[in-house]
């Protein structure tokens, strides 16, 4: 099933290592340079709403086995780390009743990174524009095919056009303006682009109603090398720790520089069950209120990385036809 991930605030899940001037880099696909978003990441999010979900229970009993039942089915149990070992083996030395560690198993869920779908871009012609790609979209349509769950139109653009296509036509009239990009002519609305606007609206929640208008009229499909370099320019927040004196002088200081994911882009993963385990999937379907906003990455305590998830969603298959 299609995951869609609207990120709320500014995104950032650092690779650990430096790139450049940058410090702290978010992670990127590295044949295109793309930003995305581990599966890993995403499953220890969905990991944790379970299990917080889980302890709320006040019965002792009854926590335990809602985690047992409930989440270590989906995600695994957790492996003790080597103090929880070497603790546990401590106490049961001597005892014929130590209880052993719990057989690890791999969970029924399958998550792929979230790749990126549309880029917020800031714009002369309105605050800002959802900015995608021919290659974008190729690719999002492959993977729904490949999940078996549908299809997107096909844009009919031959390969390196430099056409611009806009799904609403009161952007068909130029110049365009995106960052630093200006667009002259060649721009044209697209019946089958705003098909597309349409199914990548419903991957917001239901209830986000005003946002899903705002990316039914604001879609925008501009060159793959455009795009590319656009998204290689990402916001650098320049972040600093000052020690006891409001300083950064003396070994307590710091100054380093962090990579962003602006607010309001949106990303698709996709979440399958291993082979004879559907109805897992379906657990997750059933309970994917537990997501509907969630923390992703670093700098939680600041704000950063609050998105908007939609599990289960289906993005309607958007008609074929010409440009």
């Amino acid at each position: 099933m299609v995951c869609g991930i609207y990120t709320v605030s500014p995104l950032h899940v650092s690779t650990g290592q430096a790139e450049g001037a940058i410090d702290l880099p978010v992670t990127k696909e590295p044949h295109t340079g793309f930003p995305v978003i581990p599966a890993s990441s995403l499953k220890g999010v969905a990991r944790d709403a379970f299990e917080h979900d889980a302890k709320e229970v006040k019965d002792d009993a009854e926590r335990e086995r809602r985690i047992k039942d409930e989440v270590h089915p989906l995600f695994g149990p957790k492996p003790k780390s080597g103090n929880q070992q070497g603790r546990q083996e401590k106490q049961g030395e001597g005892s014929a009743g130590a209880a052993s560690t719990p057989a690890l198993f791999a969970g029924a869920l399958v998550f792929t990174e979230a790749r990126l779908v549309a880029y917020a871009a800031r714009s002369l012609n309105r605050p800002f524009l959802y900015v995608t790609c021919r290659l974008v979209l190729e690719r999002l349509g492959r993977d729904l095919r490949a999940a078996g769950i549908g299809d997107l139109g096909s844009l009919s653009l031959p390969a390196g056009s430099d056409e611009v296509l806009v799904a609403d036509k009161s952007l068909a009239r130029a110049p365009l303006v995106i960052e630093d990009l200006v667009y002259l002519d060649a721009i044209a609305e697209s019946a089958t682009l705003k098909g597309i606007a349409e199914s990548l609206a419903r991957l917001l929640p239901d209830r986000e109603e005003e946002t899903r208008n705002r990316v039914e009229k604001g879609l925008v499909v501009i060159p793959d090398g455009d795009f590319s370099v656009l998204v290689r320019r990402l916001p650098v927040r320049a972040r600093i720790r000052l020690d006891d004196n409001k300083t950064t002088s003396g070994d307590d200081g710091n100054l380093w520089y962090e990579e962003q994911v602006p607010a309001d882009c949106l990303f698709v993963s996709m979440i399958g069950a291993r082979r004879g385990r559907g109805a897992d999937l379906d657990r997750l379907r059933t309970k994917s209120r537990l997501l509907e906003v969630s923390q992703i990455g670093g700098n939680e305590t600041v704000g950063e990385g609050i998105c908007l998830w939609r599990v289960g969603c289906a993005p309607a298959t958007a008609g074929k036809g010409a440009t």
